[in-house]
C-alpha cells in the first residue's frame, strides 16, 4: 500500500485488516474495451459457451435411460438428472483466450 504525506508524518492510504478483500475489489475502476457494444460481447460469449452446453446424442440417450420408467413429474426427472451430474461428471477448466472455458466431460 502506498503512503501519502499528511502533516508531519505519513498516513497509509488504506489500513489493511485481517480477512479484508483485496484492494482491487474496493477501489473504483474504469475498464476499457474494444467491443463496439454489449451485443458483440454477448455473441462472443455465446460462441464460447454454446458448444459446451449443447446436448449431443450421447447425453440425450443417457437422459432417456435415466428417466425412462419415471412418472411424468418433471421434479422426479430433474432430481435424477441432478444426482447423476453431481456424482459422475467432473468439471475441467482449461485456459482459452486469456480466460476460462469449460471442457466437455467424457464421463457420461
Amino acid at each position: 500500500m502506498e503512503n501519502i504525506q499528511m502533516g508531519n508524518g505519513k498516513l497509509s492510504a488504506m489500513i489493511e485488516e485481517p480477512l479484508m478483500p483485496k484492494a482491487i475489489d474496493l477501489i473504483p475502476q474504469v475498464w476499457v474495451t474494444t467491443f463496439k457494444d454489449w451485443e458483440q460481447l454477448a455473441d462472443l460469449y455465446y460462441s464460447l459457451a454454446y458448444p459446451q452446453i449443447r446436448a449431443d446424442k450421447a447425453i440425450k440417450e443417457k437422459v432417456k435411460e435415466l428417466t425412462s420408467g419415471l412418472k411424468k413429474r418433471r421434479q422426479n426427472k430433474s432430481y435424477i438428472l441432478l444426482c447423476n451430474v453431481r456424482n459422475k461428471i467432473c468439471w475441467i477448466r482449461i485456459w482459452y483466450w486469456r480466460n476460462y472455458a469449460s471442457q466437455r466431460s467424457q464421463h457420461i
